[in-house]
């Protein structure tokens, strides 16, 4: 960590100004992986219970900066900032490793540079500035208390420090640079970058992106829901206190309950039903589709068939996307055919921008399944 001027540092790839480091900080701790039940919930205690340091994977592009962490196989989470997000946003690639400029006809349009840092580290330097503007620490630590306060939407207050973000290049670090207004002082911290060697073949691997993030079949989308994320949260909640340790997912087109969590755990079975309003003739969803295979809609079948989508993860992948539910206004789930989930959560800014933090997760090859829906009365 050093201090100096931020108008230092010159020949930059990427700058970007944002005038709420609060924002930035919930954002990024909600993709952070989550400590063992139990144990403290800061961000060195992650860092620990994590086994070392989490890199993320970081995507650079003219229209937004992209935060990826986990695998296809743990799970997936990605965040991911517009350029509308930020007072000030300007990307020039030079090139370096790790740069990708897509298709040559298009110029720099579609360029990227990619490289990997620590994300640890970057909350536990962001929380320091963050609680200045987020007002009590409590409330920038608990993402739940804090958008129960208001603090999704507030405004940044007038003497808040502002960060920007600057990179300049292959074989250089990632900057943050917080700026206090009401002062001349200047903090830069700095986090060594791993960069990505383009000349390197990539994994073969087709259910993943360039960008890392986990594909799914759009075409062939088999259940969609929105829903508001402090239900999901506390859904996840509930679950995680019975000792969840394998979670289905049921939705049915016709039949009750249409949307069901079931768990198994140490306890047994249980079943979280969800209800189709809020008690007041309010529904409860914003939106349920639940969508037959394609082959069986072109046979020219009912209609309106009960379908069902069932599909099995393991919970410890699920509470990853918790605290990101915990932020959000609104949660949309979606699944396809092949049992990938996406868990996408909404977070509003109230000045008419949101950022949307995706978590995609495979489904378990359940050979149980069968044998524990029928002991919960399902056919």
């Amino acid at each position: 960590m050093t201090r100096g001027s931020d108008s230092d540092f010159v020949g930059f790839v990427f700058s970007a100004l944002t005038t709420n480091t609060t924002h930035f900080y919930k954002v990024l701790r909600a993709i952070a992986p989550k400590p063992a039940r139990g144990q403290a919930n800061g961000p060195l205690d992650t860092a620990a219970a994590a086994g070392g340091d989490t890199f993320v994977l970081t995507t650079i592009t003219a229209d937004g900066i992209a935060f990826s962490v986990g695998d296809m196989h743990t799970g997936m989470g990605r965040l991911y900032l517009r350029r509308n997000l930020f007072s000030d946003y300007s990307y020039r690639p030079d090139k370096p490793p790790g740069y990708d400029d897509g298709d040559d006809d298009d110029g720099d349009e579609h360029a990227s540079v990619t490289f990997k840092l620590s994300l640890d580290r970057l909350i536990i330097c962001l929380q320091m500035f963050a609680v200045d503007a987020g007002g009590a620490a409590g409330s920038a630590n608990n993402p739940a208390a804090a958008a129960a306060a208001g603090g999704v939407g507030a405004a940044a207050p007038e003497d808040a420090s502002t960060c920007r973000m600057i990179y300049q290049g292959a074989g250089h670090p990632f900057l943050l640079v917080f700026r206090q207004p009401s002062t001349s002082l200047v903090t830069t911290c700095e986090f060594n970058t791993l960069d990505l060697d383009p000349t390197e073949p990539a994994e073969d691997d087709d259910n993943t992106g360039e960008d890392g993030a986990l594909r799914m079949d759009l075409s062939n989308v088999a259940l969609q829901l929105i829903i508001a994320g402090r239900v999901m949260a506390d859904a996840v909640s509930e679950l995680r206190a019975i000792d969840t340790e394998v979670l289905t997912l049921r939705a049915a087109r016709a039949s009750t309950p249409r949307f069901a969590l079931l768990s198994h755990g140490k306890i047994g079975l249980s079943q979280f039903s969800f209800p189709e309003d809020t008690g007041g003739g309010t529904p409860l969803f914003e939106r349920f589709m639940v969508n037959a295979p394609p082959a069986e809609e072109e046979e020219g079948a009912d209609p309106n068939p009960d379908v069902v989508v069932v599909n099995s993860y393991t919970f410890g992948q699920i509470l990853k996307a918790q605290d990101a539910m915990a932020l959000a206004t609104r949660v949309s789930i979606r699944c396809d055919a092949h049992g990938y989930m996406s868990i996408q959560s909404m977070y509003e800014l109230g000045t008419g921008t949101a950022i949307f933090i995706d978590f995609r997760f495979c489904a378990l090859q359940d050979d149980d399944l069968t044998e524990r829906l029928e002991r919960l009365g399902y056919d």
